[in-house]
């Protein structure tokens, strides 16, 4: 599974709509959800080569979702604060 880019993709089938549930359950928008999910599978992929399978796919694929939403509602909190 290290770095080649077919089995990158079967991961992404695999999980992507279990990741997209997950940003749907805490944002409630199909649209920001949408775009985290895009966004996971970004970083995913770039980071790809580092990781270590310590976890299992699917665990590492949540995390990253978690801290992106964070992020994301951090940045909206900010905006709103700010305009």
């Amino acid at each position: 599974m290290h770095g080649d880019r077919s089995t990158f993709g079967e991961l992404v089938e695999r999980y992507q709509k279990r990741v997209y549930q997950v940003a749907l359950s805490i944002l409630s928008d199909k649209d920001e959800a949408l775009d985290i999910t895009q966004e996971v599978f970004i970083k995913a992929f770039r980071s790809y080569n580092h990781f270590r399978f310590d976890a299992s796919p699917e665990t590492w694929l949540i995390r990253i979702t978690i801290n992106k939403v964070r992020d994301h509602l951090r940045k909206e909190r900010l905006r709103r604060l700010l305009f």
